[in-house]
């Protein structure tokens, strides 16, 4: 393909032996804002850049990335690439941006995000996609936290199975741990697929961690003794995904302690406030921390004899789908049902949106008639994981939490 533009070409026919100096990509990567070009143009432009990742060391790779994204040309390729038609150019464009956006977290160019993955990822014709680019193009919502579409997830999954033995154990290994992470269900086959992949390879960490979220999603998947035979043989590096894994499926190991930094949020502090209510007990740190798991639970407390632990969950608890809902996503479910089985308590979810609608929507004088209210619910419930929704002016909504059994099309 020629090049429309000096700066055009100059990714078209770039050395991936020796590629050029930071300054000269940048260059031509800034000047590329006054082109107009297409979006399969701007994806054969894209896909030059993770040749230049691999020639930069880490620090590199940051100062490019940061410049990369003040770059009006940046948004001019985020605007122009919804209108990309061909496979190829679509995967290339969805990995590039999983890249350089800030996962889970809203962005000013959220909406043109959303634009992007939801127009492009319902255009994918998968079977002509390789295993690789199957397990890049999962890998990118992953990196980005939307959910695709059940009749989009439906297809894709056709597509590995009829494709899975040709794959890499990398990419298996990818399509495994992003399908789990996203807390995407997963059809029988692909189970057992999987458990052909783990049983023929050494499982790494993020092996064993998938299949704890795969059997927390899936109650009957039967991997408790695959697991247990994978770990007395090989362990698990991982310090703290060893202990969540061993205490999931019951696998008998001493506790390996690890320390981690355990910062206190303003939103963790808030909601610890709110619910310090007459009759409520609130219990001390050491008291938060649960056998097995490397941090302590936000708050727990005790009300009317109830063991009560009260989790908020950020941006990067959940992912979220093209309307904007979030979604729990596997790390976040098999957590919390990991702290109803090590601590036998209610475990409520207060995500991030009910959060600021409660502390910015509620009048804070009606907040301790509101804590007593749903405390008062809550003691009702048996144990298990909930989600704790707050909705102005004053109404409580307490759900058990539930697996992306459906994803909007």
């Amino acid at each position: 393909m020629e090049g429309t533009s000096r700066s055009h070409r100059f990714f078209l026919n770039l050395d991936s032996v020796n590629p050029p100096p930071i300054d000269r990509v940048l260059f031509h990567w800034n000047d590329l804002a006054n082109e107009k070009l297409t979006a399969s143009q701007w994806a054969d432009i894209l896909a030059a850049f993770p040749i230049l990742r691999e020639s930069q060391n880490s620090q590199e790779q940051v100062e490019f990335g940061k410049a990369v994204l003040k770059s009006p040309a940046y948004l001019l390729a985020l605007k122009t690439l919804p209108e990309a038609q061909d496979s190829e150019d679509i995967i290339t464009s969805l990995s590039f941006y999983a890249h350089y956006k800030n996962k889970k977290f809203p962005n000013p160019q959220e909406e043109l995000y959303k634009n992007l993955y939801e127009t492009l990822h319902l255009r994918l014709q998968f079977k002509n996609l390789s295993t690789a680019q199957l397990a890049s193009f999962i890998k990118s919502l992953d990196d980005v936290g939307y959910l695709p579409a059940k009749s989009v997830w439906n297809n894709f999954q056709k597509a590995w199975l009829s494709k899975a033995h040709q794959a890499t154990s990398r990419e298996s290994e990818i399509f495994y741990a992003s399908s789990a992470r996203l807390a995407l269900p997963m059809k029988p086959e692909i189970i057992e697929e999987f458990k052909n992949h783990f049983t023929s390879t050494i499982p790494n960490s993020r092996l064993f961690w998938a299949a704890a979220i795969i059997d927390r999603l899936h109650k009957n998947s039967d991997l408790k003794q695959m697991v247990t035979s994978a770990y007395a043989k090989h362990g698990i590096f991982d310090i703290i995904i060893r202990n969540a894994v061993c205490a999931w499926f019951d696998i008998p190991a001493k506790e390996k302690k690890i320390k981690i930094a355990n910062p206190k949020s303003g939103s963790e502090s808030r909601m610890r406030n709110f619910f310090s209510i007459p009759g409520v007990r609130t219990l001390s740190e050491k008291q938060r921390r649960l056998p097995m798991l490397a941090s302590p639970v936000d708050n727990r407390i005790v009300y009317e004899g109830k063991d009560i632990i009260i989790e908020m969950n950020g941006p990067y608890h959940s992912n979220h789908d093209f309307n904007g809902r979030p979604h729990d996503d596997g790390s976040t479910l098999l957590l919390s049902a990991l702290k109803v089985k090590m601590s036998g308590a209610i475990v409520l979810h207060v995500n991030y949106q009910s959060h600021s609608e409660l502390f910015n929507a509620i009048a804070p004088e009606t907040h301790k008639d509101l804590a007593k209210i749903a405390l008062d619910r809550i003691v009702s419930l048996e144990k298990g994981d909930y989600g704790l929704h707050f909705e102005a002016p004053n109404r409580i909504v307490i759900k058990q939490i539930e697996n992306n059994s459906l994803i909007p099309s």
